[in-house]
């Protein structure tokens, strides 16, 4: 016995009982006794997993023959010998049947396959629903094409976000649509992230979600082939043409692909209205904060400061003091400046009303200790914390908004304003976009009036 043996797919015509049951041993014919032991091989499938474990990749395709040896191992325990042996051998093994829920369905309408029914059990394998999870996949299949190696004449660049928008389209067409929860907070909530319910300051449960979910959550959707397919589409089709995938090229290779291969009208204009506003919220959200930052010199920087200044406060109101100065003395109002607080906190993408104050600010400096616990740093980042860092950022970008004047015209620009946007190119260079897909950034920011347009 070896314990574990996978067994492939066999077609009627081709299918040989022996790779089952073991076989004739032509080589004793004549020297033994009828009866002996020794005229067969035990080495077939069921033979080898005896106490161990037999895998049938798509094994309900298998012909009725297969299935009857199957049935006899389930049922009585037992495998058949070979011939000229007659009897059979006590089985005792776990087995698995790999195959898809058509297959499966398909088997069990057929009348002689009821016995099947009660000696299956049937475990679902959904797909992926956490976010990064999907993406892994998605990486996986980019990484072995031609397209990712970079000493390959076929290189393309991919834009920074390309991957993690792939992975939420994936999920969204996975999830449960029903519910109050929008989607984009239930797929963030499902990848891990700490979401509120936009307007109510509530903690989406993840268990929660799940409980409510229907059973064929992530048994249906986009699968992972499918996306690798568009995305080797667009990647062949920029060689020469910028070469780089962009998630705007992607929208509309999705696009054209939906209205070419889906027939159901009902999921195509589900899938259509997917890439319509909660992907394209999400990529102009992204994006739009990416432009505003490359036009900001020492973006990094301020938002930190402001980070720090909020922490201070945020000390100051868990103490019931006052900030201090660097010399030590006290300044501001004791508690804390509660309306910058709050001008912070009230993010209207994260919602966190007066009353989800305190706990929210009580979360932000368990994510500080946990930070200072596990690298031992005094300056901690303003991305200690997911929640935290959009507002901050939000509340930073929105100081420097006017930086959108430098897209109100295309012309009669002034030597300090293309200096601005050459230097918003390199900055975006810097971040992971091509010289070609960062000026086409820039390019949609200047043509769409509402691109950079606090919604």
């Amino acid at each position: 016995s070896q314990g574990i043996v996978d067994v492939a797919e066999v077609q009627p015509l081709n299918f040989d009982i022996a790779k089952w049951v073991g076989s004739e041993n032509l080589a004793n014919m004549g020297r033994f006794a009828d009866g002996d032991p020794r005229l067969v091989n035990l080495n077939g499938a069921f033979n080898k997993g005896n106490r161990g474990l037999v895998i049938l990749t798509e094994g309900l395709k298998n012909p009725p023959e297969a299935h009857r040896v199957l049935l006899e191992a389930l049922q009585g325990r037992r495998v058949q010998l070979p011939a000229p042996l007659e009897g059979s051998n006590f089985f005792d093994g776990f087995i698995i049947i790999h195959s898809n829920e058509g297959e499966y369905d398909k088997f069990m309408k057929v009348r002689e396959n009821e016995p099947y029914a009660d000696r299956f059990f049937r475990i679902w394998f959904p797909y992926p629903l956490e976010m990064s999870q999907g993406e892994k996949v998605i990486r996986k299949f980019w990484n072995s094409s031609e397209f990712a190696k970079k000493d390959s004449p076929e290189f393309v660049s991919v834009d920074p976000d390309v991957f993690s928008w792939l992975a939420r389209m994936e999920v969204l067409t996975r999830i449960d649509k029903g519910g109050q929860v929008p989607l984009n907070i239930k797929v963030d909530a499902y990848d891990g992230r700490n979401m509120r319910d936009k307007g109510m300051g509530m903690k989406i449960s993840v268990s929660d979600l799940r409980a409510r979910a229907s059973q064929r959550e992530g048994l249906e959707g986009q699968s992972p082939r499918e996306t690798n397919k568009v995305l080797q589409l667009v990647a062949a089709r920029v060689q020469g043409r910028g070469n780089t995938v962009t998630t705007a090229l992607l929208r509309q290779a999705f696009r054209d692909w939906y209205k070419q291969t889906e027939t159901d009208e009902k999921k195509l204009e589900f899938k259509m209205g997917i890439i319509r506003n909660e992907l394209d919220e999400v990529r102009r959200k992204y994006l739009q904060k990416l432009v505003l930052s490359s036009l900001v010199e020492g973006f990094q920087d301020e938002a930190q400061q402001t980070w720090a200044k909020y922490l201070d406060n945020v000390r100051a109101w868990a103490s019931n003091s006052s900030v201090k100065s660097s010399a030590g003395y006290a300044k501001g109002l004791v508690g804390g400046d509660e309306s910058f607080m709050r001008e912070i906190e009230s993010d209207p993408d994260w919602g966190v009303t007066s009353a989800e104050a305190p706990k929210f600010r009580a979360e932000i400096q368990a994510a500080v200790n946990q930070y200072i616990v596990e690298n031992g740093a005094k300056d901690i980042p303003y991305t200690c914390h997911n929640a935290v860092q959009k507002c901050i950022e939000r509340f930073v970008l929105k100081n420097v908004r006017n930086a959108a004047r430098l897209f109100a015209s295309s012309s009669a620009r002034s030597d300090e304003d293309r200096r601005k946007l050459s230097a918003a190119k390199q900055r975006l260079v810097s971040l992971g976009f091509t010289e070609w897909s960062a000026e086409e950034l820039l390019r949609e920011a200047e043509e769409n009036a509402d691109f950079l347009v606090e919604r």
